[in-house]
């Protein structure tokens, strides 16, 4: 019996009584049409609660420390990490894939961390962060000028200053997003682009950056 899906393809196929879950020609799957992966953002707070999320969401966590100590915070069980660190001014960025709304942040990390960015994506289905790139060094009060080279899209930002005021209450940004900006010392931003991006901070001391991609799982 032929199967006719039609321009528009089809819900649900029928061949008999009783309905089929796909359809192949040999070995290659030809319905349903495979979903393509995306991700939107959904939301940042610097208050220490996840934005409003749900199952399957990708949390991320972004914190800094300025206490003039580079240690990294102990571990979260379930939350992968990644970190880097100048003198004064430390990063570390955790995430995990939310088991459902109300997700608590990793404790560790937050109790670490002097000033932090919580931030939940949504994709189309399980996602990680991965392909990490960073640096870090000393400004002595010359202020800096952040450049991330481009990669595989989309990409988180992540960019800190130990310095009061190191950034402009409105960020002087190219080729990415700002999602949140936490004492005008800690900037996260993304881009679905990949290329290449910057963020400048005037009064930039010790300084560190992190960029991830954001990947299926």
């Amino acid at each position: 019996m032929p199967i006719h899906l039609g321009a528009d393809g089809a819900d649900r196929i029928y061949p008999g009584g009783a309905e089929v879950d796909a359809v192949y020609l040999g070995d290659e799957k030809v319905w349903p049409a495979a979903t393509e992966w995306s991700v939107v953002f959904v939301g940042a707070a610097t208050t220490g609660v996840f934005p409003a999320h749900q199952a399957g969401d990708l949390l991320v966590a972004v914190g800094q420390l300025t206490s003039g100590s580079s240690t990294a915070p102990t571990a979260d069980a379930g939350w992968a990490s990644e970190e880097v660190s100048r003198s004064s001014c430390s990063l570390s960025c955790r995430w995990r894939t939310a088991p459902g709304p109300g997700t608590t942040p990793p404790s560790a990390h937050q109790s670490w961390a002097t000033r932090r960015v919580l931030l939940a994506y949504r994709p189309t289905r399980a996602a990680t962060l991965t392909d990490a790139w960073s640096t870090s060094g000393f400004a002595y009060w010359g202020g800096n000028t952040f450049s991330f080279p481009a990669a595989t899209p989309p990409r988180l930002y992540v960019a800190a200053s130990d310095a009061s005021s190191s950034f402009a209450a409105s960020p002087a940004t190219s080729g990415m997003t700002v999602r949140a900006l936490a004492d005008r010392r800690l900037l996260v931003g993304d881009s679905d682009t990949g290329a290449a991006a910057t963020a400048t901070a005037p009064a930039a001391q010790s300084w560190a950056a992190l960029a991830l991609t954001i990947a299926p799982a």
